[in-house]
């Protein structure tokens, strides 16, 4: 909301009379991600100099510690002691022309050819900062004192001609077919056959930085007014209001993209705010490059970023959602998008921002929600099924069972033709709104444990429920009956489509598709489908949209048809993923409604980073596809790989599976809601971890099972409360079918995520002490690294901690931080445990306390809550930030505020 106002803010001062090119529309301002590179994804070094991007798409990066050449694939590293002729490992500018790249190193200037191939010198003296080529053998290089012209190997230098800019020179510029010169007094020259010409002399303004292309010419003065050069004449094109020096800017068709003070203005074509779909930048932006209307380069001292137009946004804890795994989603009247999550309440959406209500709520365990015809709004949490006007959501109307109980852990609510309400609970129950009660029919569960995770219904009446012991089949006799034969499918969502189709989304088994002419076919991987899990169904026109482990993907109608009709066909299935805006590939969406399509038309889809939003239409550019060769390698991909290993896959898996304990928990609350006996100062505790089966691969002694934080679960603390998911093995075992998960048709209940103006309790709780995830240097007794390997291994994750601050992600894993430092997890473990004498996640909360502190001792900072800053720093949760900040400090955040601000 305040980048957006911002933006709206300093629009009119952004005037462009010589550029008439449409811009994007308001709607689409936060279309746009980003990929990075820098020395955690394989450059020479995370000191970056200077970036080029020749005419085939290769990247060309210079680091003080060399020359890398980045494509499609791979990145390769050209050094001096592999290369002699580049002269130095320290790269200061690269230019080129055609097909010939030239560099400049602190010993000379070298050229590069044929992609790397062939490299040699073209001048061995060190001191230039600055080379520009205007054709592959037509190039000016200077050191600050003089400019020197290399042309058909002849060097001149430009000190001897008439009217050179006497004093230090700032900068040269290849601008077409001549070159320019700004000198550190701010006055700008032409340089062209042999002649010298000042530029704009008649303004009397100090320029800062110049750019040019298709035979245009700009130049920024340091009263933040962009000029175009036209002969000898200055024309005023775009002001930057309040004035500012600019640094660095270029433009396209249009655009201009604007660097002041280390950020990014765009000014018609892109928008300012392209940092909300894009992870946070880790240092200020030096140099940027506007490739076209949607895609721009971002230089920094420790990363390139490309930030481009892509079809999805995720909006999560940078727009107020505290705790952005979303589980239902609702539109009412009014147009706000309400948001059931996992252990956070509700959340209303409006205006940019999220807002949470919690208060009279009862659990913050959202599951289902459903809008009344009165515009009311029915909403099923742990604690029981609520009513609240959204026009006054402080106020809560318990709904009860025919008997006076509450009806608990409604996951799904459903309105049929008829007007009749359903309710489905996280434990396989099945309630019906009658006569004015809700009356209780019956449990569907198989073996004492259950869910309803969706209900439909189809052309002819018929009310369907997904459940966890089959499709069950309520008819016009009202009898429930199996339907479908899926008793073995473990169902999780169902679409009753306009011709009478049928689709179920299952567990492990992909899609049932059932229809009057095919009869039941299942579609799964092996048959195109791109994941086997499905949480929920939407469907667009012809276009089905669906949910999966394996993130976001999309099937047309026909070709479900072209599939079931021929048995040797395979779907094509598109799949969407980090490159397209969205942050977290593992979908959520256990209950219905789980996919929102919006009144208009916006659908929205729910994650465990946030919600992920497509605009209506927004489908409008290909994939990240500009550079030389085919498919990008995680590598260089700063996101998620493009197909999703078998680790992320099993991570999500068994991140899902630590809800089995929340369906022991909602059972035993239904049980004591019918008047049997439980104890009641004893909750029930979750297994430290669920039961490795055949078909998942056994944790080795090497990286043990990260447990709970909370081992003990204490009455003042809900049953569920592990805030680390367990860590896996780097490499395990994928059998083409998915492992079996449980359905996200429960909601955690967790600790919200509030400051309140009393801190908690000391319960005794030690982040650090988890009984078997502490230092245990004989757990490494075969594998044992050598004590100066493991300091080597040290001084780079210290280093990276500094200058990447991974720990920002409030869902970084073992196996994301390896990936990043570029070690195994068990050398990673290794190193965190013997080296630092700590677990993984102590080792993780220290960097993010030490972001916190350096935070709350800025003074912008003082007005912002404490848990704000916290969960700025990285931490998730209330909870552990207070006893990570109590062990660390020796006292509470808030006493220790309050000493800082005397």
């Amino acid at each position: 909301m305040l980048k957006r106002a911002l933006f709206l803010l300093f629009l009119p001062f952004f005037w462009q009379p010589c550029l008439n090119a449409e811009g994007l529309s308001s709607n689409d301002f936060q279309y746009f991600t980003n990929r990075n590179w820098s020395g955690a994804e394989g450059l020479s070094h995370d000191h970056l100099t200077s970036f080029y991007r020749d005419p085939e798409g290769l990247l060309w990066v210079g680091t003080i510690e060399g020359l890398n050449r980045v494509d499609a694939a791979s990145v390769k590293i050209f050094k001096l002691s592999d290369y002699p002729e580049l002269q130095s490992n320290k790269i200061n500018d690269i230019s080129g022309s055609g097909g010939t790249v030239f560099v400049a190193t602190d010993a000379g200037i070298s050229f590069v050819k044929d992609e790397g191939a062939t490299i040699g010198r073209v001048l061995s003296q060190g001191g230039f900062f600055d080379v520009e080529a205007l054709s592959d053998s037509h190039l000016f290089a200077t050191d600050g004192r003089e400019i020197l012209e290399i042309k058909s190997n002849k060097i001149n230098k430009l000190s001897d001609y008439a009217l050179f800019p006497n004093g230090g020179v700032r900068a040269i510029y290849a601008l077409g077919g001549q070159l320019g010169i700004l000198d550190r007094s701010g006055r700008f020259f032409i340089y062209k056959s042999g002649l010298f010409s000042a530029g704009c002399s008649a303004l009397n303004v100090a320029f800062s930085t110049a750019r040019g292309r298709n035979g245009r010419v700009f130049l920024a003065g340091e009263n933040g007014v962009i000029y175009e050069l036209k002969g000898e004449e200055c024309e005023a094109v775009a002001s930057l209001e309040p004035a500012s020096i600019i640094d660095d800017f270029d433009f396209h068709d249009g655009s201009f993209a604007v660097v002041c003070n280390g950020k990014v203005n765009i000014i018609n074509g892109l928008d300012s705010n392209v940092e909300n779909s894009g992870s946070r930048p880790s240092a200020p932006v030096s140099k940027v490059f506007l490739e076209n209307g949607s895609s721009l380069w971002q230089l920094s001292e420790s990363t390139l970023s490309h930030r481009y137009r892509t079809q999805f946004v995720t909006l999560g804890r940078e727009e107020g959602l505290a705790v952005p795994t979303v589980y239902s989603l609702l539109e009412d009247r009014s147009g706000t998008v309400w948001l059931g999550t996992r252990g956070g309440g509700l959340f209303s959406y409006r205006d940019g921002r999220f807002q949470p209500l919690r208060e009279g709520l009862g659990s913050v365990a959202v599951g289902g929600m459903m809008l009344e015809e009165t515009g009311k709004i029915l909403v099923g949490t742990g604690d029981g099924l609520f009513r609240f006007d959204p026009e006054n959501p402080a106020k809560f109307e318990p709904q009860l069972d025919s008997k006076g109980s509450v009806i608990p852990i409604v996951s799904v609510i459903f309105q049929d033709s008829s007007k009749r309400l359903w309710a489905g609970t996280g434990d396989g129950g099945i309630y019906l709104f009658k006569d004015g009660k809700w009356q209780f029919l019956r449990n569907v569960s198989s073996g004492g444990e259950g869910y309803i995770s969706a209900i439909s219904e189809t052309a002819s009446g018929e009310v369907l429920f997904a459940a966890s012991s089959g499709l069950i089949k309520f008819d016009k006799e009202e009898k429930f009956s199996d339907f479908g034969g899926l008793s073995d499918y473990q169902p999780l969502s169902v679409y009753t489509g306009e011709e009478g189709d049928i689709l179920v989304g299952t567990m492990r088994r992909g899609i049932a598709f059932i229809s009057e002419k095919f009869g039941k076919i299942q579609l799964d991987s092996r048959r195109g489908l791109c994941s086997d899990t499905i949480f929920a169904i939407l469907r667009q026109g012809d276009k089905y949209w669906f949910t999966s482990t394996n993130g976001i993907f999309t099937l047309s109608r026909s070709d479900l048809v072209r599939v079931a009709a021929d048995p040797a066909e395979k779907l094509e299935c598109e799949r969407f993923d980090s490159r397209d805006g969205i942050r977290s590939l593992e979908s959520t969406g256990g209950v219905q409604p789980a996919v929102l399509m919006r009144s208009n038309r916006d659908i929205w889809f729910p994650t465990v980073g946030g919600v992920v939003v497509l605009a209506d239409g927004a489908v409008k550019s290909a994939k990240f596809s500009t550079l030389a060769k085919s498919s990008l390698s995680s590598k260089i991909d700063s996101g998620s790989s493009v197909n999703g290993s078998g680790r992320d896959i099993l991570f999500s898996i068994l991140k899902v599976f630590a809800l089995l304990a929340l369906l022991v928990f909602g059972g035993a609350i239904l049980k004591r809601n019918r008047g049997e006996e439980l104890p009641s100062t004893e909750p029930a505790v979750i297994p430290e971890g669920p039961t490795v089966t055949p078909e998942e691969p056994a944790v080795t002694p090497e990286e043990p099972a990260v447990t709970s934080e909370k081992p003990t679960v204490t009455p003042e603390e809900p049953a569920f409360t592990s805030e680390e998911p367990a860590v896996i093995p780097e490499e395990p075992a994928v059998t083409p079918e998915e492992p079996a998960v449980t359905p996200e048709v429960l909601p955690d209940t967790r600790e919200e995520l509030t400051d309140t103006s009393e801190e908690p309790a000391d319960n005794g709780f030690d982040p650090d002490d988890t009984s078997g995830d502490a230092a245990q240097p004989l757990k490494y007794e075969k594998s044992r690294l050598d004590d100066h390997i493991l300091a080597a291994y040290a001084e780079e994750l210290m280093q990276l901690m500094d200058s990447q601050k991974p720990y920002l992600n409030p869902d970084l894993t073992l196996g994301g931080l390896a990936q990043a430092v570029g070690l195994t997890t068990n050398i990673l473990s290794q190193v965190i445990n013997s080296h630092f004498k700590q677990n993984f996640y102590a080792f993780v909360n220290h960097y993010r306390l030490k972001e916190t502190l350096e935070l709350m001792n800025k003074t912008e900072n003082a007005d912002k809550n404490i848990l704000e800053i916290a969960f700025t720093a990285g931490f998730n949760s209330k909870t552990t930030f207070n006893a990570t900040f109590k062990k660390e400090l020796g006292e509470t955040p808030r006493n220790y505020r309050k000493r800082i601000e005397k």
